[in-house]
């Protein structure tokens, strides 16, 4: 298959600073959930590149950021903060929270204030889960 090599190129480069710009939020948007759980109680805390991993109500959760590609805009779109139960080697989903190349998450909501809506949405399902899926929280 032959390419316009230049033209490829200049995508390549097009998408690579797109993907640095929802990693660059990604990371803004992790330390502020990692600062605002700790600030409602919820400690040791291991932050690993745009990931964290915590145990809140005796059970292990990550949240975690994620970059979708788009085949028909044919660019990244939609990045993904996502909170899910670990249990075993499963991964469960509790909530997730959308945002885009300039750092608006979901409708209405900067890096400077979601945190506190993310930590309240995070809580009130896993509630939600725990009821829908009849299990215990862990008292360790």
């Amino acid at each position: 298959m032959r390419y316009n090599i230049n033209q490829e190129a200049a995508d390549i480069a097009y998408h690579q600073q797109e993907f640095e710009k929802f990693l660059n939020h990604a990371t803004i948007f992790i330390t502020n959930t990692k600062m605002k759980f700790e600030e409602k109680g919820i400690k040791d805390i291991i932050q690993t590149d745009n990931s964290i991993e915590f145990k809140y109500w005796g059970l292990n959760f990550i949240t975690k950021a994620s970059l979708s590609f788009n085949k028909d805009k044919g660019r990244f779109i939609q990045g993904d903060l996502s909170t899910f139960l670990k249990i075993e080697d499963d991964l469960e989903l509790i909530v997730s929270y959308k945002f885009d190349s300039i750092g608006n998450i979901e409708d209405g909501f900067t890096a400077s204030n979601f945190a506190l809506y993310y930590f309240v949405d995070f809580t009130k399902n896993l509630i939600k889960y725990s009821i829908e899926k009849d299990f215990k929280f862990q008292l360790n």
